[in-house]
């Protein structure tokens, strides 16, 4: 499952990317700004469903970030009372939303 979770996030990814037109640069260049995509959407996604958590919930997260293990964190969003498919579908969307924003500022930037 998570082999298959990990392949879906990486085909989002190259979408981005392919979005974004980074094809168009050199490959040690696309390679660092995938990165940096990867990154963000690791801190995008992760803010969005934090924010959406009870604060009493968030407070139960930072403890489990802090002081849990992977199987305690993992339970916590089994458990979790937000509808955390429709926060990803929707944080994708944003995302894909943002990148492409930031890709026409920067191209609007260099022309």
């Amino acid at each position: 499952m998570d082999q298959q979770k990990d392949s879906g996030i990486q085909e989002f990814i190259d979408g981005v990317c392919h979005d974004i037109g980074i094809d168009v640069l050199p490959a040690d260049q696309q390679e660092a700004l995938r990165q940096i995509i990867t990154q963000d959407l690791n801190a995008f996604v992760g803010e969005r469903v934090f924010f959406s958590l009870s604060t009493d919930k968030r407070s139960e997260l930072e403890k489990i970030i802090r002081d849990g293990g992977q199987d305690q964190l993992d339970e916590f969003f089994a458990s979790a009372t937000v509808d955390l498919s429709a926060i990803l579908q929707q944080s994708f969307e944003l995302f894909s939303m943002k990148w492409r924003q930031e890709a026409a500022d920067m191209i609007a930037s260099v022309s």
